[in-house]
C-alpha cells in the first residue's frame, strides 16, 4: 500500500523538473503517518473495550478472593489480550510482591480453576474465559 505512495513521492522529488521540492513526499509521509495512527488508536480501543469487560468480570463475578488475587488475575488477562505472555517473574515485577508470594497466590488460583498453566506461562482459565465472552455490559 504505501509502498507505491512513496515511490511516487520520490520519483516527484527526483523529477529535475521539481529542483528538489520535497513537498510532496513530507506530504505522503505525513499520510502515512496519521494513516498509522488511526488504525492504532482503533486497535487500541479495542484492547480498552476487552481489558474493561474482562476487569469487570473479574473483579465482581471470579472466585479471585482478595485484591491481589483479583490484581494477578487481571495482570493475566490483560497479557493475553495483547498477546504477550506472563510468568510468575513478570507478575512478582508489576505487583510488587515476591515470586514465592506470587505463587503461592497462583497456586491458589490455579486450584480455583481461575488461572492456567501452560508450561511457564499463565492462562486465564476456559470457565473464566467463558464468563468474560458471555458478559453483557449494563
Amino acid at each position: 500500500d504505501n509502498i507505491k505512495l512513496y515511490d511516487d513521492a520520490f520519483r516527484s522529488v527526483n523529477n529535475p523538473r521539481n529542483l528538489g521540492d520535497a513537498t510532496k513526499f513530507v506530504e505522503m509521509f505525513i499520510e502515512i503517518l496519521y494513516s498509522s495512527a488511526l488504525e492504532i488508536s482503533e486497535e487500541l480501543s479495542i484492547y480498552a473495550s476487552q481489558i474493561n469487560k474482562g476487569g469487570s468480570v473479574i473483579y465482581t463475578d471470579s472466585a479471585a478472593d482478595n485484591e491481589l488475587e483479583k490484581a494477578i488475575t487481571f495482570i493475566v488477562y490483560q497479557a493475553m489480550v495483547i498477546g504477550s505472555e506472563m510468568n510468575v517473574k513478570i507478575l512478582a515485577e508489576n505487583i510488587g510482591k515476591t515470586p514465592q508470594t506470587v505463587r503461592t497466590h497462583i497456586n491458589t488460583l490455579i486450584e480455583k480453576q481461575v488461572l492456567e498453566k501452560n508450561g511457564k506461562h499463565l492462562l486465564i482459565s476456559k470457565e473464566l474465559m467463558s464468563k468474560i465472552r458471555n458478559y453483557k455490559w449494563e
